[in-house]
């Protein structure tokens, strides 16, 4: 267990981009915040003008629960794309700096380090992805109610637990499905990436697109 858990740390050193990729999701929307690019806009027949406090309060929570589910949407789905090419270069890469006959001379066997790649692509990518989702979902409501305090409206209304709750309740939802969903992809692509002796991206897709041509 203790072995599983340094490789997996040795895959968040060797692999940035794990934790790399959701600030910079992060910081782009803080940026699009203090830009005043990120808008609530209109529910139902409103129009751009109308302010949030004024929408009814159904009307607000199934605009806010919008808002930050697709706040989480963006997260998974960029982080969705992160997994399916650190999959492709887990054991490729190993392969290609050689640095495969380094982890050979530890006391180490082939099953753990691809039992640690695996659980990084489908279970540990899946849970940075929550996490950035909560954490934008947050830096939203209070860029937000900044922004609604100096426009001299209710601050509160961001904040709503209800709302709050949902939209974490959804995003853990995702994740979850998104271990379900990308188990498999994980291990396909683990498997192009073994097997390719150059260029894996190709081997993982040219056979499902050959099959479907068929």
């Amino acid at each position: 267990m203790n072995h599983c858990l340094w490789l997996i740390r040795r895959e968040f050193w060797e692999n940035r981009a794990i934790w790399i990729t959701p600030l910079v999701v992060l910081g782009a929307l803080l940026l699009l915040l203090l830009g005043g690019k990120v808008q609530f806009g209109p529910i139902g027949g409103m129009d751009n003008g109308t302010p949030l406090g004024a929408i009814p309060a159904d009307q607000q929570e199934q605009l806010l629960l919008l808002v930050y589910a697709g706040i989480s949407l963006m997260m998974f789905l960029v982080m969705g794309v992160v997994a399916c090419f650190y999959a492709l270069d887990s054991l490729y890469s190993d392969r290609r700096d050689r640095s495969v006959l380094f982890w050979k001379s530890l006391p180490l066997s082939d099953a753990d380090t691809v039992f640690a790649k695996f659980a990084v692509g489908a279970g540990v990518i899946p849970l940075v992805s929550f996490a950035g989702a909560v954490l934008a979902q947050l830096l939203v409501a209070a860029g937000g109610s900044i922004r609604l305090a100096l426009a001299g409206g209710s601050a509160g209304i961001l904040w709503q637990p209800g709302v709050l709750g949902s939209a974490t309740g959804l995003g853990l939802l995702w994740t979850i499905t998104a271990m379900l969903w990308y188990a498999p992809v994980v291990a396909y692509l683990m498997l192009a990436s073994a097997w390719a002796r150059r260029g894996p991206f190709l081997w993982a897709v040219l056979p499902p697109l050959a099959v479907a041509i068929r």
